[in-house]
């Protein structure tokens, strides 16, 4: 037990030290790093953001009607629509 406190203390002793050596381009250095790491996670979540996105808009055709197709399914819905009133104008004829 005595053993693991002495190196604790022995730990703690060699890290103040370092901090109090440690001069201001190291400081300099190490904030500059950090930062450098944040802003490469930022951009790479932003990329995968932007393929994201860029998938869902190649996949539109596929998922949903194009306008074309709706204007000819319209158009034979108007058609059928058409001819079920002719029949019953026929119907009424009679």
């Amino acid at each position: 037990m005595l053993q693991n406190v002495t190196h604790c203390v022995g730990m703690m002793k060699l890290l103040t030290n370092w901090c109090r050596n440690m001069d201001s381009q190291m400081l300099f250095n190490i904030v500059i790093g950090l930062a450098s790491f944040f802003g490469g996670w930022v951009l790479n979540n932003i990329t995968k953001a932007i393929d994201r996105l860029d998938d869902d808009v190649r996949n539109l055709p596929v998922i949903y009607l194009t306008k074309n197709e709706y204007h000819r399914d319209i158009d034979d819905i108007k058609t059928m629509l058409g001819k079920i009133f002719d029949k019953l104008d026929n119907k009424v004829d009679k």
